[in-house]
């Protein structure tokens, strides 16, 4: 491979490493949440941005690992796995069914946009069982 399309080659990975931060906006979620893994922040992002439309597995990897990652795309499902059981003690569901991926739902996307707008400080309510 010749230098210039080595270089190019990294030009073009850079713009879709920034292309991938744009896509996946830093949303300041409350702390009690216990997102702490930023991988778990960028998924609850991207479902909360392009509610209720749902996202395929495909998808959340491709806008959240990066192309060299060694990544399989099952880290989605733990990850989503993990976010679920942070979220469904505040009455937060994500939403999944094998044809269309996951997404969350119009009335839980007010629901964290309540969140959102108190700041990060806010503690949600938890349901009860």
């Amino acid at each position: 491979m010749s230098q210039a399309l080595r270089n190019r080659v990294e030009e073009l990975e850079e713009e879709v490493r920034q292309l991938r931060e744009q896509l996946t906006p830093d949303i300041q979620w409350p702390h009690v949440l216990g997102l702490g893994r930023r991988k778990q922040r960028a998924i609850l992002s991207c479902l909360y941005q392009r509610s209720p439309r749902a996202m395929s597995r495909e998808q959340l990897f491709q806008s959240i690992w990066p192309i060299e990652s060694e990544a399989q795309i099952t880290v989605v499902q733990v990850t989503i796995c993990q976010l679920r059981r942070k979220l469904e003690q505040y009455g937060v569901t994500i939403c999944s069914t094998n044809y269309l991926g996951y997404w969350i739902d119009a009335q839980t996307a007010a629901t964290l946009r309540d969140w959102i707008d108190r700041g990060p400080d806010y503690v949600p309510p938890r349901v009860q069982p």
